[in-house]
């Protein structure tokens, strides 16, 4: 068997996985198995959030999406970081930074300046697709192409990184 023939099978199997929709629903299922939560994340995502816009450009649909991030950012009370993860204070160096708590009691898109779902990248880095906002509360798109300004802790779907990044 060639290697291009083991891509090619790899590449459809992976294909079929993502279009029959299970990949999701077995993760969404045991999000502890299979998605690594790092309590650093909210306190990387803030800082950077300080200094210039922070986006999230995903292919995945708005409740995926919600469900995902809700569960990496949205826990209540305060985390610590877990030493020997990489994480302040983690090493053996003597007087290392403490842990900082992060607090974890916003909601998760907060941390984000510009939200868009389903980008079916790559053609969003190209020719890009209809833009429409997501209705967050029930996870369905508002009828119609979204033409107004792109607004903060709004969800779109589609689009084009030109319009994105302007």
């Amino acid at each position: 068997m060639s290697f291009r023939s083991l891509f090619q099978d790899v590449r459809e199997a992976m294909d079929h996985v993502h279009l029959s929709g299970c990949l999701k629903e077995k993760t969404l299922e045991n999000l502890d198995k299979y998605v690594e939560k790092d309590p650093r994340v909210p306190l990387l995502l803030s800082r950077m959030k300080e200094v210039a816009k922070v986006f999230l450009a995903t292919n995945s649909d708005y409740s995926y999406t919600d469900a995902i991030m809700s569960y990496l950012l949205e826990l209540g009370g305060e985390d610590k970081v877990r030493p020997g993860r990489g994480a302040p204070g983690a090493s053996a160096v003597p007087c290392a930074p403490r842990p900082e708590p992060v607090p974890r009691q916003r909601p998760w898109r907060s941390y984000f300046d510009l939200i868009v779902v389903d980008t079916r990248k790559p053609l969003f880095f190209a020719e890009g697709t209809v833009l429409r906002q997501v209705n967050t509360d029930t996870g369905n798109l508002r009828i119609g192409t979204y033409t107004g300004p792109l607004q903060l802790c709004a969800v779109y779907s589609g689009g084009e990184s030109a319009r994105a990044a302007g």
